[in-house]
């Protein structure tokens, strides 16, 4: 991916990321979801001020996933309304800034009843993130389903609204399902 010369970050904003779950429930586990929250799961990347990066997840609200969660560094917060920021700070957007620069994600889907999930993001070939110990869904039919390949400015209101009309460009995007 790579952001514009003269990118403003404001409060900040999603990327494209992977998402899915059981069924049609796997397809709209975002923006404050709440109901059947067990059945579905989405993981994006998110720029926040100054370029801060973290991963932004929508899982299941236990409290093991709360408790690895919020003690991935160098800042996490769980909010219940929504979903988990995760990893704040442990990269920067800014060298996206002008500039290619490669995402890469591994999700492994735990298995149900257990907490054996795993996620690692890669961005630009540094290993971001590293985490075990999750439930990613609480079924044993969930599956990845896809890419929410969307990028925006948000949040919920008009705060985290651009200034301006800004781009993002992304080329030679891949996915595979091991098993």
């Amino acid at each position: 991916m790579m952001l514009q010369s003269d990118w403003e970050w404001v409060k900040g904003g999603k990327l494209p990321g992977v998402f899915g779950g059981v069924g049609d429930l796997s397809y709209s586990c975002t923006g404050g979801r709440q109901q059947n929250r067990c059945q579905c799961f989405n993981f994006r990347p998110m720029w926040r001020p100054n370029s801060a990066g973290e991963l932004y997840t929508y899982l299941p609200l236990t409290d093991t996933n709360s408790s690895v969660l919020v003690n991935v560094p160098p800042e996490s917060k769980a909010n219940n309304d929504y979903g988990f920021s995760v990893g704040r700070g442990s990269f920067h957007f800014d060298i996206a800034v002008g500039r290619w620069v490669s995402i890469a994600f591994r999700v492994k889907l735990n298995t149900s009843g257990y907490h054996n999930g795993e996620i690692q993001l890669w961005v630009d070939g540094e290993s971001v993130m590293d985490i075990k110990g999750l439930s990613i869904c609480n079924a044993e039919s969930a599956r990845i389903k896809g890419m929410h390949f969307q990028t925006f400015f948000g949040g919920h209101d008009e705060s985290w609204a651009s200034p301006k009309d800004q781009k993002a460009w992304f080329s030679d995007i891949s996915g595979a399902i091991l098993e």
